[in-house]
């Protein structure tokens, strides 16, 4: 039932109902009989046998399936221990030809890390920085401790989970002071690691990454948005107006170097004139076209005299003081 409630079965049911099983990719199990790779196929299979199971879980296999669906027998691979299934699969997944996601990664590498606490062997195996894995192993683990303090996964606004937002957010400064977590970057963080009192902050957090239930996520897309609430974050009245309101925009607003919009609006004005520069001898009279030139003219007159102005203004005030350092 747990498989049937976090994973995607019904898209692996439909397949194998359709097209049948096809023994390819054996499931990895111990000699006690707990699968350690395979869970979600052999899920399916069952659901495809079991009416029960299909009532239960809500997925109904199609009604005309492939003879193949329902295999007498497949294959296992019986390891002696984890360890020496932890290779197999973190080689094939990772380094090899069925790669994880960073969510499936983290998970795997949080799980690694309980056993051994070994992040350098970890790293060694998996191929990845050991700051890498550090920030796969913390952002589960926070990640975990969201989901005690009431955040469900299955109700986030996406079909997916982009772990990536939390694992590249989290070292942030600000993040971390916004959720109370006092340990350094580089040190493994635990589910305790967030405080207990900071529990609604950080499934307000979650909420503002993915979404939860009726309320919508402020990050979009990664970039710039994920930057942005970051930024909010690190600012107690940025803060307040995101947590009043929800809109990212209008917080950001409070936080963003007005200096630096400004400059990158000229830039893009420059690029901008010297492209219809180019193609000036395109204009064939359109009335429209006119009238939109005398307004950026207008516009850019009065920016031109604003500039000056302000460039003499700090020009004068910067060699004043040169002068008053000089005595």
């Amino acid at each position: 039932m747990e498989l049937a409630e976090v994973a995607d079965l019904s898209e692996l049911v439909n397949s194998i109902s359709n097209s049948g099983w096809i023994n390819y990719e054996p499931l990895i199990a111990l000699p006690d009989g707990t699968v350690i790779e395979g869970n979600r196929r052999l899920a399916a299979l069952k659901v495809i046998r079991d009416p029960r199971l299909q009532e239960l879980t809500g997925l109904t296999p199609p009604e005309d399936r492939n003879a193949g669906s329902e295999p007498e027998a497949i294959t296992v691979n019986v390891v002696p221990d984890r360890t020496t299934a932890r290779e197999f699969i973190g080689f094939k997944h990772i380094n090899g030809a069925f790669k994880w996601d960073s969510y499936a990664k983290a998970r795997f590498a949080h799980d690694w890390y309980r056993e051994t606490r070994d992040i350098d062997e970890i790293s060694s195996k998996l191929g990845d920085s050991h700051s890498t894995v550090t920030r796969l192993v913390n952002a589960y683990a926070v990640l975990r401790a969201a989901e005690d303090h009431g955040f469900d996964r299955r109700d986030i606004e996406k079909r997916n989970l982009y772990f990536s937002h939390l694992y590249t957010a989290l070292p942030s400064p600000s993040v971390r002071r916004y959720l109370g977590i006092e340990a350094p970057v580089s040190q493994i963080l635990t589910s305790e690691s967030v405080p207990e009192d900071k529990a609604p902050e950080l499934k307000q957090f979650m909420t503002w990454l993915y979404g939860q239930g009726s309320k919508a996520a402020v990050v979009r897309t990664q970039n710039p948005d994920l930057g942005k609430l970051v930024a909010v974050l690190g600012n107690p009245r940025a803060l307040d107006a995101l947590a009043d309101d929800g809109e990212l925009r209008v917080a950001y607003e409070m936080v963003e170097d007005k200096a630096d919009v400004f400059a990158k609006a000229i830039r893009r004005l420059r690029s901008a004139s010297i492209d219809a520069m180019k193609i000036l001898s395109s204009y064939e009279g359109d009335p429209d076209v006119r009238q939109n030139v005398k307004d950026v003219f207008e516009n850019v007159d009065v920016i031109a005299s604003q500039v000056e102005r302000r460039y003499k203004r700090a020009r004068d005030s910067n060699s004043e003081g040169a002068l008053q350092q000089n005595d």
